[in-house]
This record gives C-alpha cells, sequence and structure tokens, in this order.
C-alpha cells in the first residue's frame, strides 16, 4: 500500500495561546473506494482545555493505492459525514501578482534519472528470486 497526503484544510477559531494544553478529537469523515485505491478524509478538531475554544479545525484527506475494492456492488462506499463549506469550496486566486516567485533550475542528471526510471519495464509480478 502507498500513502500519498492529498489536500489538507485548516481553519483556525481563535489565536492560539502562548502557552496552552490543547486536545485534539479525530474521526472519519469519508472513505471512498476508487477500485485500486481508497480516500479516506480524517477531521480533527482541537480545543483549548480550559475554556472548551476551538482552536483549531483541520480535514486531511488521505489517497491509499492498494486499498480499495471493499465497496459493495453498486456503491462507492464512504460515511459521507458533513464537511466544513470551506475545504470544499472553490477558491480563485487572488487578482494581483504573487507575494513571491521561486525558480529552480534542477540538475542535468536528476532529468536523466527520471527519465531512465520511466522507460525500464514494470511487472507487479517480477520474479526476485531467480
Amino acid at each position: 500500500m502507498l500513502l500519498l497526503h492529498g489536500e489538507q484544510y485548516l481553519e483556525l477559531g481563535a489565536p492560539f495561546p502562548p502557552a496552552a494544553a490543547l486536545r485534539t478529537t479525530p474521526r472519519i469523515l469519508d472513505i471512498q473506494d476508487k477500485g485500486k485505491a481508497a480516500v479516506v478524509v480524517i477531521a480533527t478538531t482541537s480545543v483549548d482545555e480550559a475554556s472548551d475554544a476551538e482552536v483549531a479545525y483541520n480535514e486531511i484527506t488521505t489517497f491509499l493505492r492498494g486499498a480499495g475494492g471493499f465497496a459493495r456492488a453498486g456503491g462507492a462506499g464512504g460515511a459521507g459525514l458533513a464537511r466544513r463549506p470551506g475545504a470544499t469550496a472553490r477558491h480563485a486566486p487572488p487578482d494581483r501578482p504573487p507575494d513571491a516567485v521561486v525558480e529552480v533550475t534542477s540538475h542535468t542528471y536528476v532529468r536523466c534519472l527520471a527519465e531512465l526510471a520511466f522507460s525500464l519495464p514494470r511487472s507487479r509480478h517480477a520474479n526476485h528470486h531467480g
């Protein structure tokens, strides 16, 4: 199984206190069967233990290759609990120049290694024992 971090949404409910004890509670919002893979959405809510005020809310989407194929025929699986609107909303880029631009030049050998890696034949059932 291969785990890939898909997306993350963060909502800050209050300024972070300089010192505090936080309690974070996770829950699974959704599990989707994508055939050969699965998508899992987990929400975490962090509250200040002293005031019980919500300090942060997080939604993390993870793609799990090799973990699909569990849904019944005709269904996609999934808990389907409500997600926060900001986590699924379309966000248009601001109408202004970027805050910063970074240009990085890769070394030639990196490109050569990538080309070599993608040109090699791949087999899921290769005999590694000779």
